[in-house]
C-alpha cells in the first residue's frame, strides 16, 4: 500500500484516537523494524494529526497539508496558492528569512514545500533528536509569518524567474497545456503558477486575505513518521497551537463544480528540437474503489525503468531519452497521462506506440 493509501486509511479511521498495527518491511540497510502503527488524533483546535511509529529510524519526516492548492483560487487568485508557498518561508515575528534557513541546515535538516492543484504541503525531514524544535518552527511559521511587504516584492521577482523557466521548459509547459485542454476553464485546467498578470498585481493584503480563508485549523493535517511517541506529539502540538485556528471560509462555488473532462487534439508550433507529446484520458478520484488499478496501471505504462513505454520506446527503438507516464488523481476526477520528447520524424511511430499500450 502507498503512503497516500495509508494516509487516506488513517483519516478514515472511525475512533477519533486508533491504533493502526502493521508491519514493516524489511529494510534495504539491514534495519527490522518490531512494530509499526499509526495513530490519529484531533488536536484541540481541530487540526488532524497522524503519526507513524518507526522504530530504527534515526530521522524524523513531517508534513504539514494545507486543502488549499491552484483548484480553490478565483481567477483573480490564479496563482496565489503557490505564491503563499513562498512567502511562509520568508519571515514569521521572531525569524527572519535567513534565520529559518540557517535553523534547519545547522541541525542537517531539510525543509521545503510544494504547491499542488488542490493541496499545499510543507515537507521538514531532519534527525529524530530535533523533534521539538521541528514542531516549534513548523507552528511558529503557521502562526506568526508576517508577509513582509520588502520580502513580498523580492519573491515576486523569483516567481516572474519562475515563469521564464518554465516557458523555456517544453516538458513543463506541454503539461499546463495539457490540462487546460483537459479540463478547459474549470480551476484545474489553470496552471499552478497562475499567470504573470495577477501575479504582478497581488498586495499584501491579497496574500493575508488567501492565508486566511485556507490556512485555518480544520483544513489543515499534520502527518509525521519517525521513532516518536504519539501522545506526547499530542500534547506538545495542542500547547504550541494554542491560538492557532481560525474560521471555514466557504470554497467558490467554480472550485466545487465537478470538471469536465474535453477530447481532443491539439498541435501547437514551437521552435524546439523536439517534438513534445501528451496523450492523456480521464481516471478515476483519490478514493474511488479502483484508483490502485490505477496506480498500477500507471506503474506498468511508464512508472519505472521495465515499464511498458520506456522499453518499447526508448530501450528497443532509441526514439526518446525521457518518456513516462503520470497519473493525478483528484477529489472528483483524474487524470491518466503518458508524456515522450522524440525528434519530429520519430512523432508518428511514438504516437503510434503511446496508443498501443
Amino acid at each position: 500500500m502507498c503512503w497516500k493509501c495509508r494516509l487516506r486509511r488513517a483519516a478514515r479511521a472511525r475512533a477519533v484516537d486508533g491504533v493502526c498495527p502493521r508491519p514493516l518491511k524489511s529494510l534495504k540497510m539491514g534495519l527490522m523494524a518490531k512494530r509499526s502503527f499509526y495513530r490519529r488524533s484531533v488536536l484541540n483546535n481541530g487540526t488532524v494529526l497522524i503519526t507513524e511509529r518507526a522504530v530504527p529510524f534515526k530521522s524524523l519526516s513531517i508534513g504539514v497539508w494545507v486543502k488549499g492548492g491552484s483548484r480553490h483560487e478565483t481567477p483573480s487568485q490564479a496563482g496565489l496558492a503557490h505564491f503563499l508557498e513562498h512567502m511562509m518561508f520568508k519571515g514569521t515575528t521572531k525569524r527572519t528569512a535567513l534565520d529559518i534557513a540557517r535553523d534547519v541546515d545547522l541541525v542537517g535538516g531539510d525543509f521545503n514545500a510544494m504547491t499542488t492543484r488542490e493541496y499545499t504541503c510543507f515537507h521538514l525531514t531532519l534527525p529524530n533528536k530535533e523533534i521539538n524544535f521541528a514542531l516549534e518552527l513548523l507552528t511558529d511559521i503557521l502562526k506568526e509569518s508576517r508577509f513582509d511587504s520588502a520580502e513580498l516584492e523580492r519573491e515576486r521577482m523569483v516567481v516572474l524567474q519562475e515563469f521564464a523557466m518554465v516557458e523555456e521548459s517544453p516538458e513543463e509547459w506541454v503539461h499546463d497545456v495539457l490540462f487546460e485542454k483537459a479540463f478547459g476553464n474549470h480551476p484545474l485546467g489553470r496552471p499552478i503558477l497562475g499567470t504573470e498578470k495577477v501575479l504582478k498585481s497581488f498586495t499584501r493584503s491579497d496574500v493575508q486575505r488567501y492565508f486566511q480563508q485556507h490556512y485555518y485549523s480544520k483544513n489543515i493535517v499534520i502527518t509525521m513518521a519517525g521513532d516518536l511517541d504519539h501522545a506526547a506529539v499530542v500534547k506538545r502540538l495542542n500547547g504550541l497551537t494554542k491560538g492557532f485556528q481560525g474560521k471555514k471560509k466557504p470554497a467558490s462555488a467554480e472550485s466545487r463544480k465537478k470538471p469536465k473532462f474535453h477530447p481532443g487534439v491539439h498541435l501547437i508550433r514551437q521552435k524546439t528540437d523536439q517534438a513534445h507529446i501528451t496523450l492523456a484520458c480521464e481516471a478515476y478520484p483519490i478514493d474511488h474503489k479502483n484508483r490502485l488499478a490505477a496506480f498500477l496501471l500507471n506503474a506498468f505504462l511508464g512508472g519505472n525503468m521495465s515499464s511498458a513505454l520506456f522499453q518499447e520506446i526508448r530501450e528497443k527503438r532509441g526514439f526518446a531519452y525521457t518518456v513516462y507516464s503520470s497519473l493525478a488523481p483528484f477529489t472528483d476526477t483524474g487524470l491518466l497521462g503518458m508524456y515522450v520528447a522524440t525528434g519530429p520524424k520519430q512523432v508518428k511511430e511514438c504516437m503510434v506506440l503511446m496508443r498501443e499500450q
